[in-house]
């Protein structure tokens, strides 16, 4: 693992991670706040509405909204996965290059990717099968009043664990697929 010197330059890059999430996983966020913010304005426009019969224009917005908020929350989700499954290979890309912009040279890093499906593959299943397993646990742990207290202390270092374990991960696949890249000469 990377030591854990200079942190300034690891604070910098990690704001530059933030950055680089940020583009991917935005679109994602507003297409579901987008849908949720629709629904919100039919539902106050319905019960807003005067009397205990409402206009069929209020109606027809109001099942607008529910389409909308259904639609936002399953668009949204796949834009989620979709983020997740490339953003890993940018940020790596990122890592191995050392600038902002090097994470959004598709063509490099979706290189790289394709050297190593795989790799990538089984490092996404593990870090996301992980995370699971997390969150099946800390539900279940919802359950219990001694725990519940504990949990938000808990949950903290197991997830920054579980990061570091999923960057490793990925910068392994992304090593192995730079390696497995044919040599331009």
């Amino acid at each position: 693992m990377y030591p854990w010197q200079d942190w300034g330059a690891l604070l910098s890059d990690g704001f530059r991670s933030w950055v680089i999430s940020l583009v991917f996983f935005v679109p994602g966020a507003a297409v579901m706040l987008g849908g949720y913010l629709f629904y919100f304005v039919s539902f106050v426009a319905m019960t807003g509405a005067s009397g205990t019969d409402p206009e069929a224009g209020t109606v027809i917005l109001f099942l607008l909204g529910m389409v909308s908020l259904f639609v936002g929350i399953g668009l949204g989700g796949l834009l989620f996965v979709v983020a997740s499954i490339f953003f890993p290979a940018a940020l790596a890309h990122f890592a191995a290059e050392g600038r902002l912009v090097a994470a959004f040279h598709v063509r490099a890093w979706w290189r790289v990717m394709r050297s190593n499906p795989w790799g990538f593959a089984v490092a996404w299943l593990i870090v996301v099968g992980l995370f699971s397993l997390t969150y099946i646990a800390s539900m279940t742990a919802y359950f219990t009043i001694v725990l519940i207290c504990f949990l938000p202390i808990l949950l903290l270092p197991i997830y920054f664990y579980l990061m570091l374990v999923g960057a490793s991960l990925f910068g392994s696949a992304y090593a192995e697929g730079k390696a497995a890249q044919p040599t331009a000469g």
